[in-house]
């Protein structure tokens, strides 16, 4: 299946709703048609389970990366639009705690093809060493800090509640799409333990408390746009990667997938 990594994006967004299930074993007939004897429930249970198993190790066949944790050496960025500019690098960099993401609710129903969904990820930790040179406007004023040191940045009782309609696309043929998108998230704490070089103990010790806080005032307040901004940035993305993916391809990829990663035997 030559387009399976290039749609794997894609699968995976919505493999992430999948539920949260027991530890009894789903029986697969593989004599017959997934689509035929699977539903797309059960398909994305199946996929949900095996993936998360092999998030420790990775799967080179189709490139995924090991994700726990997920590292990277070195990676450079420029963000910079009419309100910010972040411009800089970062090194060792490993985020920890993405397999440990559990399903506190989910419910398919196939009448109407939505899906709801309540993920829950107890702990994500992020680690590095930066370099940084940032502007941004508060209160209108410009507001510029650079930073050279230690990152150290935990997101604790992330919770992300939503519903979404993925059915037959109204637009191409033989193609799925996703509409009528809910989003709310929210974190228990945000914990802030950089070191930047440049800055004595009781700046570090400001900024860090002072970061805390902002995080958590700035998810509160975003939630009244993140259905805007999905909708404008993501769902364009997502629906054109479903051309050409109907239900019976998507059923067929999860079982395929998830027969393939549990082979893989990722035991870490």
């Amino acid at each position: 299946m030559n387009k399976k990594w290039s749609k794997f994006l894609t699968i995976f967004v919505l493999a992430i709703l999948a539920s949260q299930v027991s530890s009894a074993a789903i029986n697969y007939d593989d004599s017959a048609d997934p689509a035929e004897t699977i539903d797309f429930g059960t398909a994305l249970k199946m996929f949900y389970m095996a993936f998360q198993r092999l998030m420790p190790c990775g799967y080179p066949p189709l490139n995924i990366p090991v994700l726990a944790p997920f590292t990277m050496d070195f990676y450079s960025f420029n963000l910079t639009n009419g309100y910010y500019s972040v411009v800089g690098n970062v090194s060792n960099f490993m985020v920890t705690g993405l397999n440990n993401f559990k399903f506190l609710g989910f419910a398919y129903n196939s009448t109407t093809n939505r899906t709801s969904f309540d993920i829950f990820f107890p702990q994500v930790q992020m680690l590095a060493e930066s370099q940084m040179d940032a502007m941004a406007f508060v209160a209108g004023y410009p507001v510029r800090m650079a930073d050279s040191g230690l990152l150290d940045v935990k997101v604790q009782d992330f919770r992300m509640v939503g519903d979404l309609v993925l059915s037959p696309s109204t637009v191409e043929p033989n193609s799925l799409e996703i509409s009528d998108f809910v989003l709310h998230f929210s974190i228990g704490d945000a914990i802030y333990n950089n070191w930047n070089n440049l800055w004595d103990i009781s700046g570090n010790n400001f900024i860090n408390k002072f970061a805390g806080e902002f995080t958590k005032m700035w998810v509160q307040q975003i939630q009244a746009q993140v259905e805007q901004i999905y909708a404008q940035l993501m769902l364009p993305i997502v629906n054109g990667k479903l051309v050409g993916i109907t239900m019976e391809d998507l059923i067929n990829f999860f079982v395929e997938e998830s027969i393939q990663f549990n082979m893989a035997n990722c035991t870490l």
